[in-house]
């Protein structure tokens, strides 16, 4: 599912990740990002949109190894 995610982000195109909080659409783009981009910069984008990353922070370091 998050390489599927990945992958379709990458594509070139506008985009729409929709869930009705947003928040497993937050999640997914976190964790395909992981590796791509500092752990600390995932959390505060995401946290810059209003959204919590805190309790996938292992899971994003452990995607990133």
């Amino acid at each position: 599912m998050i390489t599927g995610f990945a992958e379709a982000m990458a594509a070139s195109g506008p985009k729409v990740a929709y869930c009705r909080s947003g928040n497993r659409s937050s999640v997914l783009w976190g964790l395909s990002q992981a590796g791509k981009r500092p752990t600390e910069e995932i959390i505060e984008t995401a946290a810059n949109a209003g959204y919590d990353l805190s309790p996938v922070r292992r899971l994003i370091d452990s995607l990133a190894s």
